[in-house]
Formats: structure tokens, sequence, C-alpha cells
């Protein structure tokens, strides 16, 4: 199953990553700007046939040297909503010249955040220890 990036959490270094990018969606997704509306991923829809169902999702923290950014850097309010970055307007991280773009796959975005020199943490499954 491949996992597409779908959003970034404006407020922490987080990434969600959706099994079902066709039906992806989330709470005000459609609004600008994003970092002050958009809420994270659903992680159901409701088929032609009215059936509620369940999207599988991946989400983990990220850790990122000084000097990338978010459509919402540097700015009170972006006019991106996640709907226009995820249809690629603009990329969801920049960093010295390189992009990360709403799809990317969980696997190259791993490796770029590696590349980048960036830590990748994911959380633990309930009942771990």
């Amino acid at each position: 199953m491949v996992y597409k990036l779908c959003y970034v959490d404006p407020d922490e270094p987080k990434a969600y990553f959706t099994s079902n990018w066709e039906h992806q969606w989330g709470d005000d997704w459609n609004d600008r700007p994003y970092e002050h509306n958009a809420g994270i991923p659903y992680h159901s829809y409701q088929d032609s046939d009215g059936v509620e169902q369940d999207i599988p999702m991946k989400m983990v923290y990220f850790d990122l040297p000084w000097g990338w950014e978010m459509p919402c850097s540097n700015v009170d309010n972006s006019r991106y909503s996640v709907e226009d970055i995820n249809n690629h307007r603009v990329p969801w991280i920049t960093k010295d010249g390189n992009y990360i773009f709403a799809g990317v796959s969980y696997t190259n975005f791993v490796k770029q955040i590696e590349e980048w020199g960036g830590t990748i943490y994911t959380p633990k499954k309930k009942g771990a220890r």
C-alpha cells in the first residue's frame, strides 16, 4: 500500500499520509488561510453508496535543521488552502531550493527529510512500551 503526503501541520512538524489520495479530505481544507482554518485529515469517507469507509493513514513527526519553510512561513495569513497545496500550487515544504510537494510517497518523504539532515519520528503504537 502506498501512502501519499496530504497534510503538514502548520503548528508542529507533523506530516500525514493517506492510502486513499482520491478521497482524502479534512475539515475546511478549501478555506484560506489553511494555517488558521484547516483540520487534520479525516480518517474515513462515504463511498458512492453512502457507506463509511476507513482510510488507512500514517503520521510522523519530523525535525529539520534551520532554513526550511512552509506556505505559511513568514506571513500572518497565507494565500493558500490545503486544497491549493494538494493541487500543487505550492510545495508543503521548501529547503534550500528543494521541495516536497503533496502526493509524495511516505518513503520518498522520509528519504528527502533525511537527505536534508533531518530526522523522522514515528509515534508509538498503542500499548507499546
